[in-house]
């Protein structure tokens, strides 16, 4: 069953440490990991020019639970919270599909 993680989160101060080329080698390890899992991005926007606690907000598509675990341990074994603080649900079809 598909899961769709709903992000939104805001760069620390790890993240301004990097250097732009650092920072677009960071975005593309993530976009590596959610492929490795069998994720791909739905949607990524920035909510910023609106209001400033979340930077970045978007949607993933996950294959299972298990692939969901599966990224948030590869991210975490990445460092990701070092460089992003944020938050995020989980959701499935509704109502279900097969």
């Amino acid at each position: 069953m598909k899961v769709y993680k709903f992000f939104r989160f805001s760069l620390t101060e790890g993240w301004w440490q990097l250097t732009p080329e650092e920072q677009a080698a960071r975005l593309a390890q993530i976009e590596e990991t959610r492929k490795k899992v069998g994720g791909k991005l739905i949607v990524s926007a920035t909510p910023y020019w609106s209001e400033e606690q979340w930077m970045m907000c978007g949607v993933e598509e996950l294959p299972s639970a298990e692939a969901v675990m599966q990224y948030a341990q590869l991210l975490y074994d990445q460092s990701h919270s070092r460089y992003f603080q944020g938050e995020s649900w989980l959701a499935t079809d509704y109502p279900p599909r097969e």
